[in-house]
């Protein structure tokens, strides 16, 4: 009697194993399957194409879809989910110019979401080459930097995390952690990066050298706009150094938060910028009464610039030794250029007059 029973339960464990052995078995077989054909459909993606079921394993599944390196990824449900919130803010913003409002829906709305599509790939890619530099420069970004920076902004701007998140939610559908880590970090890892290139940047030659031109001015006393007439780089030594009247707010904030300390007259010390070198000649300010009858601010500078090897040149120097692979059909490398562009060169082309008509995109993507 014992030994039926004994026998019974062996057979029942093992139905139970077999079970759990076929169980198993469909469950990775079945992911084997979408996986396999997800990464199939990744090789060939065209977003323009794409099926919505297999669009939700895009956004779902974290697919390959750019390798930089050897162990930095970025995903299909990366780009997918920030090209929506980019189409949610083109559709969710109340803009005060019609000419700013997109249809996706139309044919031209289409290629203006693909072309934004592209810039958010191309921006994913730049934040992961910065935070890569700036990690080999021994900087890192703590929650605590990130908490701080955001403090900071909203003090500025006279606003708090309840008007945040509601501003965020309905204009790109994301949270505040998601504007932290998509926003707010790469923001901080580009400005501490940009930092210690400046720090670095002082014992250099092109420092020296507008070092030089600047005593000139400043020990010889001689007439700043000849000085940058004869050693200003660019455009800038055109009309020895001098810039028209222009708004105050659109000047770079470098340069911004120099002259806004400085009275008419008044000579700047050496200024580090993205693009290069700069001493800036305050000549004159103004209040500006426009149409609407509120008033503008507006300063006229004059400047010497030296470029020597800028921020943005040095970067781009380093993303060009950064081994990249896209796996997208529609899109590809240029290595010469270090940014994706598109595979078509019709696509290529409409891109430009697209970009010309859309001059001060105000996206955060």
């Amino acid at each position: 009697m014992k030994k039926n029973t004994d026998q019974n339960q062996k057979e029942k464990n093992e139905k139970s194993k077999r079970q759990n052995f076929l169980f198993w078995s469909v469950l990775f077989l079945g992911l084997f399957v979408i996986v396999g054909a997800g990464i199939g459909v990744g090789y060939l993606y065209s977003s323009a194409n794409i099926t919505p079921w297999v669009k939700i394993i895009y956004k779902v599944l974290p697919f390959p879809i750019v390798k930089i390196q050897k162990n930095n990824i970025i995903t299909s449900r990366q780009l997918l989910h920030d090209v929506e919130a980019v189409k949610r803010f083109y559709e969710s913003k109340d803009y005060s110019q019609e000419e700013m409002r997109v249809d996706f829906s139309t044919e031209q709305g289409k290629i203006r979401l693909k072309t934004k599509e592209k810039d958010v790939l191309n921006k994913l890619i730049e934040d992961k080459i910065i935070q890569k530099i700036a990690l080999s420069k021994g900087i890192c970004i703590s929650t605590e930097d990130i908490d701080k920076a955001v403090e900071v902004v909203l003090k500025e701007s006279d606003s708090d995390y309840k008007k945040l998140a509601i501003n965020l939610k309905s204009n790109y559908g994301w949270t505040i952690a998601e504007f932290k880590n998509k926003i707010v970090k790469n923001q901080l890892y580009l400005k501490r990066l940009f930092e210690w290139y400046g720090n670095n940047l002082e014992s250099s030659d092109e420092y020296k050298y507008i070092k030089e031109i600047k005593s000139k001015i400043v020990e010889d006393g001689a007439n700043f706009g000849d000085i940058a007439g004869e050693f200003s780089e660019g455009k800038s030594s055109e009309r020895n150094g001098e810039i028209n009247w222009m708004v105050e707010g659109q000047i770079i904030p470098e340069i911004s938060q120099v002259i806004s300390k400085m009275e008419v007259g008044q000579v700047s010390d050496i200024i580090i910028s993205p693009l290069g070198m700069h001493v800036i000649m305050l000549e004159g300010k103004r209040k500006v009464k426009k149409e609407d009858n509120s008033i503008e601010s507006q300063i006229q500078l004059r400047q010497i610039f030296i470029q020597g090897k800028s921020f943005v040149n040095w970067v781009q120097e380093q993303k060009l030794q950064i081994e990249i692979a896209i796996f997208l059909r529609e899109y590809q490398w240029d290595s010469v250029a270090g940014e994706v562009i598109f595979s078509s060169s019709k696509l290529r082309e409409v891109e430009k007059n697209i970009k010309i008509k859309s001059q001060g995109d105000p996206s955060l993507l």
